[in-house]
């Protein structure tokens, strides 16, 4: 399923059993956690772990390049992703039991 807001495609968490895919061309792949969705069950961390963490709240959270958003703000805190975990992220996203992964493509302007 693929939503839009603010004027970017975002791919949902739930693909009902398709295979999810991601086409990049034209924008990068970014990635945000809705803490308050987030289950805990760390099957992102298992999936990307550079991409995920999960802190002492036992809540997950984006990494980029070192540095973990973990003000849990939705949106606000968008990490972008690797192109090498680009599939993998999508892939976390679409088995969260949370379904609290959003992933969206920034275009390059």
């Amino acid at each position: 399923m693929t939503v839009e807001r603010g004027g970017r495609d975002v791919f949902a968490a739930n693909t009902n059993g398709s295979t999810p895919t991601v086409s990049t061309v034209g924008g990068r792949v970014k990635v945000w956690i809705d803490q308050d969705l987030c289950t805990g069950d760390a099957m992102c961390v298992e999936h990307a772990p550079e991409v995920f963490t999960i802190l002492e709240d036992g809540i997950a959270y984006c990494c980029e390049d070192g540095k973990i958003f973990n003000d849990p703000g939705g949106a606000s805190e968008l990490a972008t992703v690797p192109i090498q975990a680009e599939e993998r992220v999508v892939h976390a996203a679409a088995e969260c039991p949370g379904e609290c992964i959003f992933v969206e493509i920034d275009p390059i302007s």
